[in-house]
């Protein structure tokens, strides 16, 4: 009988490979950018905690504990290639009384805040860093796989389901997705992270941040989408009412403003310094898509970031001292 068992899925495995079916909880292909889009092939693979990461984090997360970083960034894409890692790290260099900052960036595309905070748990706390700059916010607020990303995390971390590389693994998952998702049917695809869960997820991050004697900082992600003008690229592939992008975004800005001031902890609120510029100063500094940094908004984020943690004394100092911690 286990002789059958295995023949037939073996069978089963070719026949799903010849046919070309194939289903991933990960992102086989990413797009970033527009409207000319760079396509970035077989970047991720598979993790069971945080659904996905970089080929490269192995080495990326060895590298970070060997620097003992200052400053750890978690976030999105937005953080991961935001070009403003090194802008910060120069001014600080620059900077009378301080230190070279030691920083890594631990972000990655396409993640929410549900990734985040396991990523926080199982690999920042242990890298001891002084202070943590939280920027989630775009990809919580986007249609999913058919679930939501703590649902798509209970999938992901199953014994049963965890060797994603095979066909038949990949096809049970598939019907467990659609099974949950029937189950919980509205008639709409549910938004990977519900704005109650972003909440108590950067709560969560917030609180583990100081119950570890680090500094978090929370970053408002800032967009050049105006009502009336939303990119008709977003429309049925991220969101399915285009008109209701602008409010949702700025629900989920409101948000992170809202656990800052509750924990009082420092904001870095760059939604708003981007929406007080002049539109013709601002809209050169994100890319045609309204999300991301252009090499430009890189500079003036990282210049921005800078002044943030320096009028908040967050800053690594020549003495040795670390960041002053805020009365709470």
């Amino acid at each position: 009988m286990g002789v059958g068992l295995v023949g037939s899925l073996a069978l089963t495995e070719v026949g799903l490979r010849l046919a070309g079916i194939e289903f991933h909880m990960h992102p086989v292909s990413l797009e970033f950018g527009y409207p000319n889009p760079q396509v970035m092939e077989d970047y991720f693979a598979p993790h069971p905690d945080y659904l996905w990461v970089p080929k490269s984090y192995d080495k990326k997360l060895e590298d970070a504990r060997a620097i003992e970083p200052y400053l750890v960034f978690s976030g999105c894409s937005c953080t991961a290639w935001g070009r403003f890692a090194q802008p910060l790290a120069r001014r600080v260099r620059k900077a009378q009384g301080t230190r070279p900052l030691q920083l890594a960036n631990m972000a990655c595309a396409g993640w929410s805040s549900y990734s985040g905070l396991q990523q926080l748990q199982q690999d920042v706390l242990g890298l001891k860093p002084k202070v943590l700059t939280i920027y989630f916010g775009w990809n919580d607020h986007w249609v999913g796989y058919g679930v939501n990303d703590k649902t798509a995390g209970e999938l992901a971390s199953s014994t049963l389901l965890n060797n994603q590389g095979l066909r038949v693994v990949q096809m049970l998952t598939r019907g467990l997705v659609a099974r949950k998702r029937a189950s919980a049917d509205d008639g709409r695809r549910p938004v990977r992270v519900s704005l109650p869960d972003f909440r108590a997820n950067i709560e969560a991050m917030v609180d583990l941040a100081l119950e570890n004697g680090i500094e978090p900082v929370l970053i408002t992600a800032p967009t050049a989408h105006r009502k009336g003008e939303e990119p008709e690229y977003l429309r049925g592939r991220w969101i399915e009412n285009l008109e209701e992008l602008v409010p949702l975004h700025q629900s989920y800005v409101e948000v992170v403003r809202e656990v800052a001031a509750e924990r009082n902890v420092v904001l870095c609120d760059l939604a708003l310094l981007f929406e007080q510029m002049p539109r013709e100063k601002m809209v050169p500094l994100l890319m045609e898509d309204g999300i991301h940094f252009t090499p430009e908004g890189g500079e003036r984020v990282g210049a921005l970031l800078f002044r943030c943690l320096q009028e908040n004394e967050l800053l690594p100092m020549a003495d040795g001292s670390g960041p002053k911690r805020r009365s709470r």
